[in-house]
């Protein structure tokens, strides 16, 4: 019986190509992004490497940051990864990204709830949880934080149907 494991984690990336070249004090770091991972487990308990993805946005300005995934993965491996973003002219706000199991690389990240105000407090990423309908494995659901009017934290709730 063949297993699978995927795993997201934000990371510090270099100008508009993806490439991480920064280090643990930030160094050379332009922008942040979020990648997954995918890993096998075969009948004889060897866990290998299958496929990764970097999420990330290659505008020269106004970039967008993106921080704190959370990730699922349904009975058919299609991934939906949810996370925050922002940038200096976006407040932060919940996104998500859909992959289909076998299907081509996914859509730009999906804004589905705008931050409405700037943040002043050092704290931020308590709530990202993303997960599958136990009633349907067709629906995926992302809770994600956002920034409501007036500089405090929401919480956004978003329903993505399997297409």
């Amino acid at each position: 019986m063949l297993r699978s494991d995927t795993r997201a984690y934000p990371l510090g990336l270099s100008e508009t190509n993806g490439v991480y070249i920064g280090n643990e004090t930030g160094t050379n770091v332009t922008r942040s992004g979020v990648q997954w991972f995918k890993f096998r487990l075969d009948s004889g308990g060897t866990l290998s490497y299958y496929r990764h993805d970097r999420i990330y946005d290659s505008a020269v300005t106004n970039t967008l940051y993106y921080y704190y995934p959370s990730i699922t993965v349904n009975c058919a491996s299609d991934i939906l990864l949810g996370f925050s973003g922002s940038g200096s002219t976006n407040y932060i706000g919940a996104y998500y990204v859909w992959r289909p199991a076998f299907g081509p690389a996914s859509d730009p990240p999906v804004c589905f709830y705008a931050g409405g105000a700037y943040f002043d407090s050092d704290r931020w990423g308590d709530y990202s949880f993303t997960s599958v309908d136990p009633i349907d494995s067709n629906i995926f659901w992302t809770v994600q934080e956002y920034v409501a009017s007036g500089g405090i934290w929401g919480t956004a709730f978003g329903k993505v149907k399997r297409y």
